[in-house]
């Protein structure tokens, strides 16, 4: 049933039928238990309801599924982080974490590695864990969004970003500071938070209240810039894109 080692094909042809027949399926929990380890990588998330989760999720099953292995989710409540979920993860018996949404903590990655279980953060990193990272470059990302909006005349810059601990949103925002600094821009105001519609509207609203010049926004994520760009366009009745030449 494994199909590993040999059985003649008469043999296995009988053995499956008589599967079929009795409606019996392999259970991949059962043979965990015997080899310590399943065939599952576990997918851990903490913002589910973003729209580029569901899209990160989907890649990650199909690539998972094509080496023969199975995805489990778990998304982590509002009053739970990451850390609180390692435990019940790891009573699967998974064969590897890929952390999507927030970083691990040193105790968690160590709790993982003495569970022989790998651990892999995906757009994001941990300076306190020891565990694989594959990210993009965000504070590259942060300086060509500051470069961008210099050129395009923009003199007046903010930041508007998520998480103010996570990664993601730091690398961004210095970055980003960084870029305008270096090109006389500096002391463009910080509004931090979430990294959702809502935030992004109520952000819109205090930063144009505070700074009414400001003619370039950085947001940390599409959600953020998505509510950035309603709160402008129907709330304040700004015109955007505009270009300041």
């Amino acid at each position: 049933m494994a199909k590993n080692g040999y059985v003649a094909s008469d043999v296995r042809l009988r053995i499956e039928q008589a599967a079929d027949q009795l409606g019996y399926r392999p259970d991949p929990l059962a043979r965990g238990l015997i080899t310590g380890q399943s065939n599952i990588i576990a997918v851990v998330m903490a913002d589910i309801v973003n729209p580029f989760y569901p899209i990160v999720l989907d890649a990650l099953t199909e690539a998972i599924q094509q080496r023969s292995r199975q995805v489990l989710l778990f998304n982590a409540a509002h009053h739970q982080t990451v850390d609180d979920l390692i435990p019940s993860v790891l009573h699967y018996r998974v064969a590897g974490i890929v952390v999507t949404t927030a970083s691990l903590s040193s105790k968690a990655a160590e709790m993982c590695l003495a569970s022989g279980v790998p651990v892999v953060l995906l757009n994001r990193y941990s300076q306190s864990s020891n565990t694989n990272v594959v990210s993009c470059d965000n504070h590259f990302g942060g300086r060509q969004a500051a470069d961008m909006l210099i050129a395009a005349g923009c003199a007046h810059l903010a930041y508007i970003g998520g998480r103010p601990n996570s990664s993601t949103n730091t690398d961004r925002r210095s970055g980003f500071l960084e870029a305008a600094e270096r090109a006389g821009l500096g002391g463009a105001p910080v509004l931090e938070r979430a990294f959702d519609y809502d935030w992004g509207m109520q952000a819109a609203r205090q930063l144009m209240a505070s700074h009414p010049d400001t003619d370039g926004i950085f947001c940390g994520d599409d959600a953020v810039a998505f509510g950035v760009l309603d709160c402008l366009r129907f709330t304040l009745g700004k015109r955007v894109p505009k270009t300041s030449r």
